[in-house]
């Protein structure tokens, strides 16, 4: 599956000195972004990444290909035995020294393997959060499906879990991981559900049944402009926002090596 890394995500891989001369490798550097009616014709295009103003691009990139390159950074800076495959995380537990993961291998053999901080990066269907969270529903179809065309058409139903109102439990996530982002990435959550950025479409819909000749003459360029600013304002990719934000991660940060 294809997707794009804004440039707000491209900006943490280049602090982290993942730059452009390793991405370029893999992905591709977007030079526009467009939404279109059901003949064709432009219900949204504008300018994506450099072309735009920011000081990172856009890319398009296959996930798989993404989470190799991670996989061999992560390899080349803390060595092949930083990465253990074959293991499903199913659970955790906190005591006074940090917390302990519960881990099942591929063969059936289960280990606790005890450390600081557990961050839970493990899918739709997280036992870890199921277990910091044991009381939230199910996971919710948000009514739409996305299309993506190569050789074939494949389609994806877009599903997410309810927003939750905490990402900590004890050693479990990073409290100031927690105060800058949990509440805004819940309401990007309750907002994509209405169809985040291509709800212009819908508006479209409404107006004209997808069918136009000059969008203009069904939405207005201000009200246009005005959505699409929401919509970056929102996930964290307005433009001067972002290129006047001070790095997540300070220069030069590191863990303690008696914490490692």
């Amino acid at each position: 599956m294809r997707i794009n890394l804004q440039p707000n995500a491209v900006r943490e891989l280049d602090d982290l000195g993942i730059d452009a001369a390793q991405l370029d490798t893999i992905a591709i550097q977007a030079r526009e972004w467009a939404l279109v009616g059901r003949n064709g014709n432009d219900v949204y295009a504008g300018p994506r990444g450099l072309l735009a103003g920011y000081r990172w691009p856009l890319y398009a990139v296959h996930c798989g290909q993404l989470q190799m390159l991670l996989l061999a950074e992560v390899q080349r800076r803390l060595g092949p035995q930083a990465v253990h495959t074959g293991c499903r995380v199913t659970g955790y537990r906190n005591d006074s020294r940090g917390v302990t993961a519960f881990i099942k291998t591929r063969d059936g053999q289960r280990r606790e393997v005890a450390g600081l901080l557990l961050m839970a990066v493990d899918g739709l269907h997280s036992p870890i959060r199921a277990q910091t969270h044991p009381k939230q529903p199910p996971i919710q179809w948000g009514g739409a499906i996305m299309q993506r065309r190569a050789k074939e058409l494949f389609e994806y139903p877009m599903f997410d879990h309810h927003a939750v109102p905490t990402w900590l439990d004890g050693q479990v996530a990073l409290q100031a991981c927690e105060a800058k982002l949990c509440k805004g990435v819940s309401a990007l959550v309750l907002r994509n559900r209405s169809s985040g950025p291509f709800a212009i479409l819908g508006h479209a819909d409404e107006h004209c049944s997808g069918v136009l000749d000059n969008i203009d003459d069904v939405i207005p360029k201000a009200e246009r402009d005005e959505f699409t600013a929401r919509i970056k304002q929102a996930a964290g990719f307005a433009i001067d926002a972002l290129n006047a934000a001070s790095p997540t991660t300070a220069p030069g940060a590191r863990v303690p090596q008696e914490q490692v």
